[in-house]
């Protein structure tokens, strides 16, 4: 008879599968999500997920998509905190409180656009606050149908 597993924490597998989710499955899942959208349907930005996982101060990349003149809402899902670094070109951004943001691209601008930020994030396993830093690269679209991410 085998004993009872304690379960302390994530295991190594749950680990594993929580990173392949975060960088491979998320994306592709909220890319057919914009897919399956009804034509009433308004959507005006699609944004890539970014893999918190065992970061300690690391960057990562974000794809964010915008419809020209349309503003796009950013949730930052475990932030405790952002600061803007390196503040985008061609667009707005503020914050509304910890959690959520909102870039607005400059009216009648399409093309390519990008920040840095740092956001703040108690980490998981230890409870302790870290940060990661974001380069959010910003697409701004003149058709919804460029807005999927690929």
């Amino acid at each position: 008879m085998r004993p009872p597993r304690l379960h302390v924490g994530l295991t190594s597998r749950a680990l594993r599968w929580r990173e392949a989710f975060s960088t491979r499955l998320a994306p592709a899942l909220a890319s057919l999500l914009v897919l399956m959208l009804p034509d009433s349907a308004e959507a005006t930005c699609s944004v890539s997920t970014v893999p918190f996982a065992d970061c300690n101060g690391c960057t990562r990349d974000q794809q964010i998509k915008v419809l020209v003149n349309t503003d796009c809402t950013f949730r930052a899902s475990r932030a405790d905190g952002q600061e803007v670094i390196v503040p985008p070109h061609n667009g707005s951004y503020t914050t509304r409180d910890a959690m959520w943001a909102v870039y607005v691209p400059k009216k009648g601008f399409v093309g390519k656009d990008s920040m840095t930020l740092r956001e703040y994030f108690q980490q998981e396993m230890t409870g302790k606050r870290t940060f990661i830093i974001i380069r959010r690269n910003i697409d701004v679209v003149s058709d919804a149908k460029s807005l999927i991410l690929r």
